[in-house]
């Protein structure tokens, strides 16, 4: 295999079919299946069942995300290079995708979304466009939102989770009721708990290369964070329900969501990483029984 070098980091070239089908689905990682996953529960929110005529808004939900995750993942090769973990995580520094293939993926993901969008609702082209330029803002220097404090996490908890719940809503021309508020600040919670525990563990090799909240923070102070805004929304989470204020089927959902929200108490990767997973398993299958 022939060796080139992109942003001071080398690559392999000329790889496998094999090879080159796990980097595409390292790209995806489970961005489009949460994201799926709260269009579906979007859904559920609104009282609606899975319908054919709804596959076209996922289509685009899911080239969005895509682009997104790929445009990170190619603004980030230098530091993953430096760090085993993100290494293996990122597909071209792992050696299974080139820099081009990623490119490639974010022009076709982007055309995509853009086009879909359009024929869906014109309004939505402008939405997407719009959280386009924010995700680009995150990942891209020289403005790179993921390195300044307090926006890093603020842009964060607007791309992963509460995207995909405002561009179902837009889409599919629901109304925005209470519930709805609730639903998307707990997953506003839930996202910026999972990122700011995140970029605790990694605040010392991450120092190395940029700045971001739990660096701003200092270990401490951004471990009471973490705490307090897990604590929060795990409390919005039951008030909601014991006050009526959202409909109880959706307790289930809201509980999936929050439970990895616990495991931060318990400062371990490979317990948060089992929490993480077991809540999606559990969140599909329940929204199966749901809609389907």
């Amino acid at each position: 295999m022939a060796i080139k070098a992109h942003n001071n980091v080398t690559y392999l070239t000329n790889q496998s079919i094999k090879s080159r089908i796990s980097g595409f689905y390292l790209l995806m990682r489970d961005g489009i299946i949460v994201s799926l996953l709260i269009a579906c529960l979007t859904l559920i929110v609104h009282s609606k069942n899975l319908q054919w005529d709804y596959f076209p808004t996922f289509l685009t939900l899911s080239f969005g995300v895509y682009g997104l995750y790929a445009l990170n993942d190619l603004y980030d090769v230098e530091i993953d290079a430096s760090n085993i973990n993100k290494k293996n995580r990122n597909p071209i520094t792992s050696g299974k995708l080139t820099p081009k293939d990623v490119k490639a993926v974010i022009v076709v993901s982007t055309f995509g979304m853009c086009f879909l969008s359009y024929l869906i609702n014109f309004y939505l082209l402008f939405f997407v466009i719009f959280f386009w330029i924010l995700g680009a803002s995150y990942s891209m220097p020289p403005v790179r939102l993921k390195s300044r404090p307090g926006l890093d996490l603020l842009t964060h908890s607007l791309l992963v989770l509460t995207f995909p719940y405002f561009f179902t809503l837009l889409a599919l021309n629901f109304p925005i009721t209470r519930a709805d508020i609730i639903m998307i600040s707990i997953l506003a919670g839930a996202s910026m708990v999972s990122q700011l525990n995140h970029q605790h563990n990694d605040r010392e090799f991450d120092s190395l290369y940029e700045n971001n909240l739990a660096i701003f923070l200092g270990p401490h102070i951004s471990l009471v964070t973490i705490f307090s805004i897990a604590i929060l929304t795990i409390l919005l989470t039951f008030t909601s329900f014991a006050l009526n204020l959202i409909p109880f089927h959706l307790f289930p959902i809201a509980i999936f969501f929050t439970f990895p929200l616990l495991s931060t108490v318990i400062q371990n990767y490979h317990f948060q990483l089992w929490t993480i997973r077991l809540s999606m398993i559990l969140g599909l299958t329940y929204l199966a029984i749901i809609l389907i």
